[in-house]
């Protein structure tokens, strides 16, 4: 891709897992968010991490039913990465006096770094889990539910989608939501 992609472009497409787009998020601001996390005490690894982890983030905060994209997708993104890379800073001084300590065996650290990887694991899984049933919805409910993401009002999606009204659009947006919720019980 070597066109610019508008935010709501680039949402929908990390929200749809769409890897042309996901490559192209890649392209426009990991450099970017490496070069921040580098300048600011990390490695070439924890930068990829913290992106990652970014990425994460931002879909489950785009999925939520009341979403709306207030700033930049990149701004978003970078507030994200800074406060993901700011826990990991947190967290590297705990392991550094958890380290001194005598009392703390291998096998605990062990445990904790097991934990977070389910933890990360689950993340995913459900991310997965998200886009994957999102993607069997009729594609009234994935343009609605997409519509919706991106901030339309009832009355703009009723002329959108050719409904009746906001009334219709209220009810087939709770029937969506139903629906989706559904496919992700029966998946999970």
């Amino acid at each position: 891709m070597n066109k610019t992609i508008p935010d709501t472009d680039l949402l929908q497409g990390l929200q749809e897992g769409d890897s042309e787009v996901i490559q192209e998020i890649y392209r426009l601001y990991a450099g970017r968010i490496r070069q921040w996390v580098l300048a600011n005490s990390g490695t070439v690894e924890e930068a990829k991490d913290v992106f990652q982890e970014g990425l994460q983030v931002l879909f489950e905060l785009s999925v939520e039913e009341n979403f709306k994209l207030q700033s930049s997708f990149e701004g978003l993104l970078f507030t994200i990465c800074k406060r993901n890379w700011y826990a990991v800073l947190r967290k590297k001084k705990k392991w550094q006096a958890i380290r001194k300590s005598p009392e703390l065996t291998h096998e605990e650290v062990e445990a904790d770094m097991e934990s977070l990887l389910i933890k990360i694991e689950e993340n995913a899984s459900r991310a997965s889990l998200l886009s994957s049933t999102f993607k069997q919805l009729s594609d009234l409910c994935q343009q609605l539910l997409t519509l919706y993401a991106q901030g339309g009002s009832p009355d703009e999606i009723a002329v959108v989608l050719q409904m009746s009204g906001r009334n219709a659009v209220y009810q087939r947006r709770k029937a969506c939501g139903d629906r989706w919720k559904a496919l992700m019980k029966s998946k999970a």
